[in-house]
């Protein structure tokens, strides 16, 4: 199985992007390691059950949009402290 990096061909566009200097290996590597770790988050979020054995989230709950004002000031602090960026 290929990186995501390399379906998307990454190295090709930074390149395009900022030139033939950077090779892209770093934008390449932190690209795939978030589609893992998302990937992850969704397939253990998808194992969870009820306490009847019923999954409780679907795919369609995971990834639906719920928050379309994550581009504001407050959505982002919001989105930070999921992924524990910023701790209170």
């Amino acid at each position: 199985m290929r990186p995501a990096s390399q379906l998307l061909n990454l190295t090709a566009w930074v390149q395009r992007e900022f030139g033939d200097w950077r090779d892209g290996w770093w934008e390449c590597y932190q690209f795939d390691r978030v589609v893992s770790w998302f990937g992850r988050y969704v397939e253990n979020r998808m194992n969870e059950l009820d306490k009847d054995g019923h999954p409780i989230y679907t795919l369609d709950e995971l990834l639906a949009d719920r928050d379309t004002r994550t581009n504001s000031r407050e959505g982002l602090a919001w989105l930070a402290a999921q992924f524990g960026v910023i701790r209170k």
